[in-house]
């Protein structure tokens, strides 16, 4: 299955300390799953690591890249379906974005923000 990983996934993951690490390392542990990040779900998981430390940040985009299959950039048919989700939900760019990469692919998007489980149909709450 492809999965699509939300940045509160990946934060979770390169943050053994986070509230949402043991469950989310729980559903990486299927593996048949095939797994992948839009740039933007991988940038803002290191913003959230490099309040600690350039090093801290380094060390978790290695992680980070340890786990996930393929890192996918922004294209003008993601944009256009991103601005459709905005229009529609009311998201913010970022979580737009994220939600217009997996619907592209075609893929289930994992997510430990409740609210994105309410507003796009193709997320999974996997969180604590």
């Amino acid at each position: 299955m492809e999965i699509s990983l939300d940045s509160s996934v990946l934060i979770a993951l390169a943050n053994d300390k986070d509230v949402h690490h043991a469950a989310c390392v729980f559903h990486f542990k299927k593996p048949r799953n095939t797994y992948s990040a839009s740039l933007i779900a991988y940038l803002e998981a290191l913003r959230s690591t490099f309040r600690d430390s350039f090093e801290v940040a380094i060390e978790a985009g290695l992680e980070l890249e340890s786990r996930v299959d393929k890192l996918l950039e922004l294209t003008l048919p993601i944009a256009r379906i991103a601005l459709r989700i905005i229009g529609e939900t009311g998201m913010g760019m970022p979580d737009s974005v994220i939600c217009a990469t997996a619907e592209i692919y075609g893929s289930q998007l994992w997510t430990c923000d409740k609210g994105m489980v309410t507003k796009f149909p193709q997320a999974k709450y996997i969180g604590a």
